[in-house]
């Protein structure tokens, strides 16, 4: 697997670890810290995002050369 593909697998990962927080409700504990729910959401949220963006920021470089 190129870098590329581990790119979008890894968006595609986050993005469904982003949805399967969507249906808790409560605050979610780290370390025996309780963290809002929708800091973790927005965690998950960038990390997806990031991984997409980086997967077509690589592939419109390949596209060019």
């Amino acid at each position: 697997m190129n870098k590329k593909s581990m790119h979008l697998i890894a968006g595609v990962l986050a993005s469904l670890v982003f949805i399967g927080y969507m249906v808790e409700s409560g605050p979610h504990e780290i370390f025996e810290f309780e963290i809002s729910i929708w800091v973790i959401r927005f965690i998950w949220l960038i990390i997806a995002i990031t991984n997409f963006k980086t997967y077509f920021d690589i592939k419109k470089t390949e596209n060019q050369s």
